[in-house]
Parts: C-alpha cells; sequence; structure tokens
C-alpha cells in the first residue's frame, strides 16, 4: 500500500452553524437562463436529509424499514433529459435530486413530479452526489476538478477540488467529503472549503471505482484489484488492509460489526469492521456444473464470469442481483443461502430492502417486487427502459431511475390520496 498523507486540520464551527440555522424544505427558481443555476432552497424550515447519499446512509445499506406494500401505482414520471450512471437519487425535504450522465442536477417535487430546480456542471456525474451542511457535492467523471460543490442555500459556487476523475459516489465523515478516484487514491476534503486534508493511494496502477462504506471513525474502499482497506477517515492511517480475490467495481455495504464486499467474479466476502478477518465467504454456482470428463471438470473449477450489484443489508439478510437474472439473499451472520429469486434478466443495480418488500429493477426493464422473507414474487411493472442505477425511498415512495431518461416515482395502490 503505497501512502501520500496530508495532517487534518480543524474545521470552522461558524460556518457549520451558519448553514445549519435555516435550511429551507423546498426549493426555488432563482433565474431562468440555462447557464445559470435555479438549484437553492428557498428561506423555510429546516432541510430533512432524507436519503442524503448513496445507499441511503454511511453502511450504504440500501434499506429502510418504511413499509412499502405491492401493487404499486405509478405517481409521476419525469424526464430528466438525460441518461443516468449507476447512480442513487437523493431526497432532501420534499425534493427528490437526480444527477445525469449530461452533467446536470435536478430538483424534482415529489409530490407532483414537476421541476423545481437545476444545476449544470458542464461534466458527466458518474458517481452518486451526497448532501452535507447546506452542500451537495458532486462528483464528476472527466473536466479538471474532482468534486464541485454548490451552495443549496445561494446557489452559488462553493468550491471545486481535486485534478483526479471521480468515478464513484461520495461518501461524508465529520467535516469531510471523501472519495476514491480512478487512480486509486482515497482522498479526503475539507467541507468548509475543499482543501485537501490527506490522501492515500491504495495500490499503484489499480482505479477505485466502488463507493466507501462508513463504520464508525472507519472509511473502508476497495479497488479494482481487489484490496479492500479501512483507514481512520480523520488522518488516512492505516487500520487493516485484506483481499477481496476478485477485482471490486460495486459500492461495499456494511452493519456496524462487518462490510460487505461483492465482486466481478461472482464473490460475496464479510469481513469484521474492526479488524478485517474474513468472517465469511459466499460464491455463486458455476454457471455449468461439473460431469464426467476432464473437460467439464475444468470447466467447473474456472472462475464465475458472473456481476453482482452492490448488496443491499438488513439485520439479518444481504440481498443482491446479478448478472445471471438471480436475486439471492443470504443469512448476514454466516453467509448461507436464504433463497433464489429468478428475475428473468440481469440484475445490475442494488437491491433495495423495505420492511416486507425487496424491489429490484432489470436491465429487461422490469421493476419487480419479492418478499422478503422467502423470494416469492409478489408484483412487477414494465418501464421504458432499463435499469442500472439504484434506488432512493421517502416513506412509502419509490424513487426509480431507467433508461434512457426518465425518472418514476411509485407508491402502494392502497396508499390514501392526500
Amino acid at each position: 500500500m503505497i501512502f501520500s498523507l496530508k495532517s487534518a486540520e480543524n474545521s470552522a464551527d461558524a460556518r457549520r452553524s451558519g448553514r445549519l440555522g435555516l435550511l429551507a424544505a423546498a426549493f426555488c427558481m432563482a433565474c431562468a437562463g440555462p447557464a445559470c443555476s435555479t438549484l437553492r432552497m428557498a428561506p423555510g424550515a429546516a432541510l430533512q436529509a432524507v436519503w442524503p447519499v448513496e445507499g441511503g446512509n454511511g453502511f450504504r445499506s440500501n434499506a429502510a424499514p418504511d413499509s412499502v406494500p405491492p401493487p404499486l401505482r405509478l405517481r409521476w414520471k419525469f424526464n430528466a433529459q438525460a441518461g443516468f450512471g449507476p447512480v442513487s437519487p437523493l431526497v432532501l425535504g420534499e425534493a427528490t435530486l437526480v444527477a445525469t450522465r449530461k452533467g446536470e442536477v435536478h430538483a424534482i417535487d415529489l409530490a407532483s413530479g414537476k421541476r423545481v430546480g437545476r444545476d449544470a456542471f458542464g461534466v458527466s456525474i458518474e458517481g452518486t452526489p451526497a448532501y452535507a451542511d447546506g452542500l451537495l457535492l458532486a462528483p464528476v467523471a472527466w473536466g479538471g476538478r474532482a468534486v464541485h460543490a454548490r451552495d443549496l442555500t445561494s446557489g452559488g459556487r462553493a468550491w471545486r477540488a481535486g485534478d483526479i476523475p471521480v468515478s464513484s459516489g461520495l461518501a461524508l465523515w465529520g467535516d469531510f467529503v471523501l472519495a476514491g478516484d480512478v487512480e486509486g487514491y482515497v482522498r479526503a476534503w475539507r467541507l468548509e472549503d475543499g482543501e485537501e486534508a490527506w490522501s492515500v493511494q491504495l495500490d499503484d496502477r489499480a482505479g477505485i471505482y466502488s463507493t466507501p462504506a462508513v463504520i464508525g471513525d472507519l472509511l473502508v474502499a476497495a479497488n479494482d484489484r481487489g484490496r479492500v482497506a479501512a483507514l481512520h477517515a480523520g488522518d488516512g492511517s492505516l487500520a487493516w488492509s485484506a483481499e477481496a480475490g476478485a477485482p471490486v467495481q460495486v459500492s461495499l455495504a456494511a452493519t456496524k460489526d462487518r462490510v460487505f464486499v461483492a465482486t466481478t467474479r461472482g464473490g460475496v466476502r464479510a469481513f469484521d469492521a474492526r479488524s478485517g478477518v474474513l468472517q465469511w465467504a459466499y460464491d455463486v454456482p458455476k454457471e455449468r456444473e461439473a460431469a464426467s470428463g476432464a473437460g467439464d471438470a475444468l470447466a467447473a473449477t474456472a472462475p464465475s464470469q458472473i456481476y453482482l450489484t452492490a448488496p443491499a443489508t438488513g439485520a439479518r439478510d444481504l440481498v443482491f442481483g446479478a448478472s445471471d437474472g438471480t436475486v439471492r439473499s443470504l443469512n448476514a451472520a454466516d453467509g448461507s443461502l436464504n433463497w433464489t429469486a429468478e428475475a428473468s434478466d440481469a440484475v445490475s443495480a442494488p437491491p433495495l430492502l423495505t420492511a416486507e418488500t425487496v424491489y429490484a429493477g432489470t436491465m429487461g426493464a422490469m421493476l419487480k417486487a419479492f418478499d422478503r422473507r422467502d423470494g416469492r414474487l409478489l408484483w412487477e411493472t414494465e418501464l421504458e427502459g432499463r435499469v442500472k442505477s439504484a434506488f432512493a425511498l421517502k416513506e412509502s415512495l419509490l424513487i426509480v431511475l431507467a433508461e434512457p431518461r426518465h425518472v418514476y416515482a411509485y407508491e402502494p395502490e392502497l396508499q390514501k390520496d392526500e
């Protein structure tokens, strides 16, 4: 592991208290020109950060305790005018924020599906933005700066930082925003002004394309060589390092005790969050079972070419989709298989766990609901395009991104109209 560290500095409490004073629950249109940001928070009550980062929280759990029973009905559909990377929508107050590969972020009213704000970053946004302390933080794949910060109270630019592209989502810890870049560095910037506090390169010539997880004061990241490393978020010093055995290109997931890593070779690895000791390993069965003959036996021992999604994690279960068209649920304690469910087409976006239901989108343009207890198919509906992006949820309203450019909001049919 290669270290290149800068000492962390204390951030200014004055700016934090000023931003947290009055944040708005609604977005407003500030100007009409296409080059002008209209992504602002109107003066009002404090903004509620419902789903402020990818996966909903630092654990990247992709789970919520809300009950969202199918069948669902479409509440609204929004045309974002561009496609999406493997991003998650954010939910702030009564709006969802959606980033596109055209470099735009749209704020959409959750009740009506109407756009109430927009900002153009000018470069593709591949990873999920994050919200903290009145700032919208967007990772950019190209364009000279890795992270752009916008002040949502004024609609103006706060700062830009970094010069190596970031294709994964952002993590938040204390007064820092953290990310892995395509050259394999994990970096921490101060929320106050974008100054780099520290940087660590996990491996030479190995990029980071998965969003890190935050477990207490540890940031856990993985690269496309399969190295998993836990860094102390305050200064970047190494807590532990482990090997996943294959490249990692999807976001990590965690609980307070464990971190879960899905690989490009059909494997899931569970590591102890504090020590990095491997707790269990699960491998998707090979595509062809062994039969008689040396050739078949060799095929059975070859690495699986099944790609897995980022896992969704609950207290007792771990659910993920795969390129073989199957959704699987594992026992989070020991990695044993709970159930499998056929999705008919490849699943490339992480599922979403609700109280009783697992929601998954497919590359065949289907949105499906499975019983969380046994994997039984409960409901499905066809969308206008493939689902490659993560979900977000506010209470019982499910936000879905689908190609080529649409945002959908679904709610239970039995839910009473407001």
